[in-house]
């Protein structure tokens, strides 16, 4: 995950998934937000509590598998808590 996170936060940047960055050793730029994508994944462990009710919400629900659906819910709740 810290990955795909990573390679996100270099897209987000601009780049593409396979650019090098600047660096003589040609490193892929993704490799370049692992810091910035563990942070993220760090931030988002501990879930707010719009994330806790979505998650709930899921369970009750949705018929798959408990644990994917509350992670889903929780993760786009996260994501849409500015708009709210």
């Amino acid at each position: 995950m810290i990955e795909k996170v990573a390679r996100a936060l270099s897209i987000a940047d601009g780049n593409h998934q396979d650019d090098c960055s600047n660096d003589e050793d040609e490193t892929p730029a993704w490799k370049l937000y692992v810091g910035s994508a563990r942070a993220a994944l760090e931030a988002m462990r501990e879930p707010t509590e719009a994330m806790e009710d979505s998650g709930e919400k899921a369970i009750y629900d949705l018929p798959r598998h408990i644990a994917v659906m509350a992670y889903e819910a929780m993760i786009n709740a996260a994501l849409n808590e500015h708009e709210s």
